[in-house]
């Protein structure tokens, strides 16, 4: 995928993800390969990249189904509407 447009999906600046990506890339999780005038650079994810991702998601399932009831008890709605 198009750095810039995995960028545009996930709601941040190009440069913002490059810099985030560099060590996912160092660790070889990532690739990141530029097109022949190199304008273009494209994230692809490794088979190594891929057996982190996928041991890593329950523990990632488990802490996004904690987050819920937390956010409820904190009245986030109310919190970002200034609400007293």
């Amino acid at each position: 995928m198009p750095v810039g447009r995995m960028a545009k999906l996930l709601g941040v600046e190009r440069t913002t993800l490059t810099r985030n990506l560099r060590p996912l890339e160092k660790k070889h999780w990532v690739t990141i390969s530029g097109d022949k005038d190199g304008r273009v650079h494209a994230v692809e994810i490794t088979p190594k990249g891929r057996a982190v991702a996928k041991a890593a998601l329950p523990a990632w399932r488990k802490a996004q189904a904690s987050v819920g009831p937390k956010l409820k008890e904190l009245r986030l709605a109310d919190l970002l509407a200034g609400a007293t």
